[in-house]
C-alpha cells in the first residue's frame, strides 16, 4: 500500500508515516484509515489529493460489494441452517465429507439438492461410482422427473461435465461424488457455480487436504436411528462466512410418497418392481 501511494503522490511517504500505526503490520480492519486513504466520511482524514479520494471511493465500493448478503438455500434442517448462517450459500460449491463408509454424505447432498430445485429447476447427478439407485433417491424427496443422471467412472470427464452443468441456470444443484480435488479444479468449479447461480455439492470419501474454494466443508458421520429416519452427525470443518462451531446431530424422515413406475430407470426396473410389490 505504501509503495502504491508513493508512486501516485509525490509526498505520500510523509502522509503514510503520519497515519500508519506503530506496528509494522497494517490491515484494513484495524481502523477507517489506511495510509491516509479516505474511508468515505468527511473529517480530518479526508485526503486533499483527488487521486487518493478516487482510490478511496473504489476501495469503499469493493468493501460494500464484498459484504453484500449472499443468497442462501435453506436445508429445512434447523441445526444445519443455523450453523451455516441461514443455509447453503448459492452460486457456490460445498464439500460434504463422508467420515465413514455409507450414504450419509450422499443423503444430505440429495436432500439439499431437492430443496434447491423446488418445483421448476433440475437436479444433475454425476454417477462416478455407477451405483445410483433411483428408488432410494426418491425416498429422499428428490423428484425423479427432474433428475438427470450422467454416468462416467473417469474423474476428468466427471469434472468437465460438472463444470459445464454448473453454468446452466436451469440447474439448481449438481451432485458429484469424487475422491480427490485439487485447488485448480476447485477454483474452476467455483467460477462455474458463480456463473450459473446454483449449488455444487461435492461428495468426498477421504478427509481432504490443501486449499479449497468451497463456501463450506462438512463432515457427515452416520448415526443409528429409527427406521425411515435419516440421522447423522455434522461437523463444520470450513465456513467462508462465519466460524465453525461444535458438531451437531440432524435427522429427517424419508419421503412418504411412493415411486411412480415410469420414473424408474430401465436397469433397475426389476429390482424396483420387487420392492414395490409389483
Amino acid at each position: 500500500m505504501r509503495l502504491l501511494a508513493e508512486n501516485l503522490v509525490p509526498n505520500a511517504r510523509e502522509a503514510c508515516a503520519a497515519d500508519a500505526p506503530s506496528s509494522p503490520e497494517v490491515r484494513a480492519a484495524d481502523g477507517p484509515h489506511l495510509c491516509g486513504v479516505w474511508d468515505g466520511r468527511e473529517g480530518p482524514g479526508t485526503p486533499r489529493n483527488p487521486r487518493l479520494a478516487q482510490l478511496a471511493e473504489q476501495i469503499r465500493q469493493l468493501r460494500a460489494r464484498g459484504h453484500a448478503p449472499a443468497a442462501r438455500c435453506p436445508s429445512a434442517l434447523p441445526e444445519l441452517d443455523a450453523a451455516l448462517g441461514g443455509g447453503f450459500v448459492t452460486a457456490a460449491i460445498h464439500e460434504l465429507i463422508a467420515a465413514e463408509e455409507g450414504v450419509a454424505a450422499h443423503s444430505l447432498a440429495l436432500h439439499v439438492a431437492a430443496r434447491a430445485a423446488g418445483r421448476h429447476k433440475w437436479i444433475f447427478y454425476i454417477d462416478t461410482q455407477l451405483d445410483l439407485y433411483p428408488p432410494g433417491v426418491a425416498q429422499l424427496g428428490v423428484p425423479l422427473g427432474r433428475l438427470i443422471i450422467a454416468r462416467t467412472p473417469y474423474a476428468a470427464d466427471a469434472l468437465w461435465v460438472c463444470e459445464q452443468v454448473l453454468r446452466c441456470r436451469a440447474v439448481a444443484a449438481v451432485v458429484l461424488p469424487l475422491r480427490t480435488l485439487d485447488g485448480y479444479a476447485s477454483r474452476r468449479l467455483q467460477l462455474a457455480a458463480e456463473a450459473g447461480g446454483g449449488l455444487g455439492l461435492l461428495v468426498r470419501r477421504a478427509e481432504p487436504g490443501g486449499p479449497t474454494f468451497a463456501a463450506s466443508r462438512l463432515r457427515c458421520t452416520p448415526l443409528a436411528g429409527r427406521p425411515g429416519v435419516r440421522r447423522m452427525l455434522i461437523t463444520v470443518l470450513k465456513l467462508r462466512e462465519g466460524r465453525p462451531g461444535e458438531p451437531f446431530a440432524v435427522e429427517w424422515p424419508d419421503a412418504p410418497d411412493s415411486v411412480p413406475a415410469h420414473s424408474i430407470l430401465a436397469d433397475g426396473a426389476g429390482v424396483a418392481r420387487r420392492r414395490l410389490g409389483g
